[in-house]
């Protein structure tokens, strides 16, 4: 016996397709701006700053205002490098990497 639950809101056909989640981190002076748009309905938003080699180096929970979210780091004493910004909420399997380069 085969069975299979539908997730709770689930939207079909064109219309009712939602776009996927944009996020971006750029450098903005000493500070790593980090903003998102098209979030799922997740209200609290953690936003984590990793060092190459997997490095926690700062972190905050962001809550999300109609599907945004946009917050920033201070960067001013990290070292030139590439670094990684994760985007997610607890509990549930959205995450959202991106790579950026400080300088």
């Amino acid at each position: 016996i085969f069975s299979f639950r539908i997730p709770t809101g689930l939207t079909t056909g064109i219309e009712g397709a939602s776009s996927e989640a944009t996020c971006t981190a750029f450098q903005s002076g000493s500070n790593l701006r980090v903003e998102a748009s098209n979030l799922p309905e997740y209200k609290e938003i953690v936003v984590d700053l990793f060092d190459i080699n997997g490095k926690k180096i700062s972190g905050r929970t962001v809550v999300a205002d109609n599907h945004r979210l946009e917050t920033s780091f201070d960067v001013s004493q990290l070292a030139a490098a590439t670094y990684l910004v994760r985007i997610g909420a607890m509990n549930t399997s959205f995450q959202k990497v991106i790579k950026v380069v400080i300088h």
